[in-house]
């Protein structure tokens, strides 16, 4: 859009070293008040005074539809809250649902359109605080400051740019190509490499090639010079110093240029993704592709542990049985003395040692000579703590065992019973010798 501007020219005193930059301009779009000034740091002798009016209408009309801002098609404030927006949401929804209107079912339907797309907007934090930010420029479709040859982003921020999700004309994916094939196209006057940028495609593009363009527009970097936003035409000043405050101002100028559009175009990207039909389906997919994945290493658990769960319970069977077999041939063999049994016999030993130790602190010498006879190893001991000694020690446990595999009773045999002395130790001699 074209500006009508005027323009001023005057020589005034200023005092030295200056350099004056105003800009004044109403909270609604349509006046703007332009003041600069730009002394001769040189000379001291002149300055530029450089005023610009612009007088324009701004226009809400997008190919014949009408923007309406969110917030009114909503009815809410733009203060409202996330809860006041879903409540005006559902409330609307209702108003205007096709299923609901049986006499209007069109123009219903593109009313609910329009609420569900604000809906979306509003509803997402990151979006609607951009859409806050730039809900002038949207509603008007840009304020005319940028390149003559630049696509008005701002009008494509809206579900009313666009007619159903087919490839005909007019549809998501027709509207959406055409934008980012300009912007390729734009690009590529200043880059030849970005002509091979990936484009939008249609409903039938592969997810690879869908990927790869939500991958580089989400992430896009421009690789414009936005000289057109230049304030001043450094190459006309002939003081260094002043073509030096005009040049910082122009790239900080073109600086904050590009950052918006960067930041424009990776939001349009992301308008778009998240509307995509192509997107949904995708998603959906791989949800029920990890849906399937997991219930699949579920199985997979389970069977594992089923086959850990035989495996032991044949491992136990098979102890089982090896006990039960030692058992019977340790009866055939007549051993029928377990540990538990013979855990009790060294339990009375300790027993004995005790009293023995009693009886040696009453000076009963004669008894305590007798109970320092152990009749099993057929050995005399001089002190109390070598038979102690001798009693715990593994030769003797191994000793009783062997007696006890016998059928000789140890527990007599220990407690010094003379006629099983004598009747089992000849035996034992002659096994011995044999």
């Amino acid at each position: 859009m074209s500006f009508p501007r005027i323009f001023f020219f005057l020589l005034l005193p200023f005092p030295p070293c200056f350099f004056y930059s105003l800009i004044f301009t109403t909270s609604h779009p349509p006046p703007r008040f332009t003041f600069t000034a730009v002394a001769d740091l040189s000379t001291l002798t002149d300055v530029s005074l450089h005023c610009s009016i612009y007088i324009y209408t701004p226009s809400t009309q997008m190919s014949g539809r009408t923007i309406r801002c969110y917030y009114e098609v909503l009815e809410v404030e733009r203060k409202a809250t996330s809860d006041e927006i879903r409540s005006a949401y559902k409330k609307k929804s209702l108003q205007y649902h096709p299923d609901r209107n049986y006499g209007n079912t069109e123009e219903a339907a593109v009313k609910f359109k329009e609420v569900q797309n604000a809906y979306t907007v509003l509803s997402d934090v990151n979006e609607r605080a951009w859409y806050d930010a730039h809900r002038e420029s949207i509603l008007r479709g840009g304020d005319g400051s940028c390149d003559p040859d630049e696509i008005n982003l701002y009008a494509y921020f809206s579900a009313s740019c666009y007619d159903g999700y087919e490839d005909d004309e007019g549809g998501f994916y027709a509207v959406y190509r055409k934008v980012f094939d300009t912007l390729i196209e734009e690009e590529g006057d200043y880059e030849s490499r970005a002509k091979s940028w990936p484009t939008f495609g249609d409903s039938g593009s592969a997810w690879a090639d869908v990927q790869k363009f939500y991958t580089h527009w989400r992430n896009f970097s421009t690789v414009k010079h936005f000289a057109w936003k230049d304030e001043y035409k450094v190459n006309e000043m002939e003081d260094r110093y002043t073509r030096r405050a005009a040049d910082r101002i122009n790239q900080k100028a073109r600086s904050s240029a590009k950052k918006e559009y960067v930041q424009n175009v990776q939001s349009l990207a992301q308008f778009v993704y998240r509307r995509d039909p192509r997107v949904k389906a995708e998603l959906e997919r791989q949800e029920q592709e990890n849906a399937a994945k997991e219930e699949e290493q579920q199985r997979r658990d389970a069977d594992r542990q089923r086959k850990r769960r035989a495996a032991n319970e044949k491992m136990w069977a098979e102890a089982a049985e090896k006990e039960e077999r030692e058992e019977e041939e340790r009866a055939a063999r007549g051993e029928t003395m377990d540990g538990s049994v013979l855990e009790m016999l060294y339990e009375k030993q300790r027993k004995a040692q005790e009293e023995q130790k009693r009886g040696a602190a009453t000076g009963d010498d004669e008894g305590g000579a007798a109970s320092l006879n152990c009749p099993a190893c057929k050995k005399r001991f001089k002190t109390s703590n070598q038979f102690k000694e001798h009693v715990n020690s593994n030769k003797h446990k191994t000793k009783l065992k062997q007696l006890a595999s016998k059928g000789i009773d140890v527990e007599a045999l220990m407690k010094g019973d003379a006629a099983t002395e004598e009747r089992d130790t000849p035996a034992d001699d002659a096994n011995t010798d044999a």
